[in-house]
């Protein structure tokens, strides 16, 4: 709802006339669209940890790296769409047909829709060259481009509602993360993959269905962050594509696998390029690429104190939960429009009401 609003004051505050407090006298329009703005910035301001610009890069190198950075800031701020896989579990509609699957899309489709909008919306009202957003800010709520857009409209009453709901909205998330990482560490803990028995034995413990200890460890682990500014034939039948009953189909799934793999490996070797352009930042460099090494050392050590040194049985430990995977309980395909009779009738559209309200709840 918040974006919502969010994205409908920003169009209107670009085609209404001004107020008398604002900074500008005449609509907005497609000003900052225009001449010479355009949608790729042809200079690239390479800023040190305060968001100061220490000097400009011109050019075709400097359109890259703009159009680049920008691509990573705005796949990290993706991130999390895929948490509806790990709420699963406690999901009362799993073993609804591809209630998961309905779920996944429903959230890209409405992250994506609103996200763009509220972008496009918000680059009718401040432009790029806004000082704010090049280093001139005096404080990091400053430099919303929503809070540039209310206040210089006028109306500065709104840019503290819109903090106010900027912290909540940092709040929930913070929640929802330690959350996903509670359950992925009591599930590793269930699985005995948390180190010595006498540390895995308490993450395994509950409190009314809790698990409060790997709540505690979680908690521990974040504060982190202020060191820094910032089997049987039913279940084989489950995973035959023939079969009707089959509860998830997703085709062309090695294309979609190579495309993943590519797009990752890209992503992970270049997110830090903004560490290496003069001068050199060991602060961006380690954000960017410290996951690295742990992963690739926590991967090690598992397999290390697992197998030992005999590498041919490395990477050989897969998960058994496959074979509790719950059949479909209907024929009927969850999302997918189908008619049951030809033509314009009652009850097709019935059938096309319910499918949009499907998509829509």
């Amino acid at each position: 709802m918040f974006i919502i609003l969010l994205i409908m004051m920003m169009f209107f505050l670009s085609i209404v006339q001004p107020r008398g407090e604002a900074y500008y006298h005449e609509p907005l329009g497609t000003r900052y669209w225009n001449h010479p703005y355009s949608f790729f910035n042809l200079v690239y301001n390479a800023k040190d940890e305060n968001l100061k610009v220490e000097h400009s890069i011109e050019g075709s190198l400097g359109t890259l790296l703009g159009v680049w950075t920008t691509f990573t800031s705005v796949m990290f701020s993706y991130i999390g769409m895929d948490i509806v896989a790990a709420t699963a579990a406690e999901s009362r509609a799993l073993s609804d047909v591809e209630s998961m699957k309905m779920a996944a899309r429903k959230i890209n489709l409405r992250v994506i829709t609103l996200y763009s909008l509220a972008m496009l919306t918000a680059s009718f009202v401040v432009p790029m060259d806004h000082p704010f957003i090049n280093g001139h800010s005096t404080s990091v709520g400053a430099r919303s481009i929503f809070i540039m857009a209310v206040v210089e409209a006028g109306m500065p009453k709104v840019a503290h509602f819109f903090n106010a709901v900027f912290v909540f909205s940092a709040f929930t998330c913070g929640i929802n993360s330690m959350y996903i990482a509670t359950r992925v560490l009591h599930t590793l803990a269930l699985r005995g993959q948390t180190g010595p028995e006498f540390i895995t034995r308490r993450l395994r413990q509950c409190r009314s269905g809790v698990p409060v200890r790997a709540v505690l460890m979680t908690g521990a682990i974040v504060m982190v962050a202020y060191m820094g500014r910032e089997g049987s034939v039913g279940a084989a039948a489950s995973y035959d594509r023939d079969k009707p009953r089959y509860p998830y189909k997703s085709h062309g799934q090695w294309l979609k696998a190579g495309y993943g793999l590519v797009a990752c490996v890209v992503l992970i070797l270049f997110n830090g390029v903004g560490a290496f352009i003069e001068p050199f930042s060991i602060p961006k460099f380690i954000a960017a690429y410290i996951s690295l090494p742990v992963f690739i050392l926590l991967i090690l050590c598992y397999n290390i104190r697992k197998h030992g040194f005999r590498f041919r049985v490395w990477w050989t430990d897969k998960s058994g939960d496959l074979s509790q995977t719950v059949q479909a309980s209907s024929h009927t395909r969850k999302g997918r429009l189908e008619f049951s009779a030809s033509g314009i009738t009652r009850r097709n559209w019935a059938v096309l009401v319910h499918w949009v309200w499907v998509w829509l709840k």
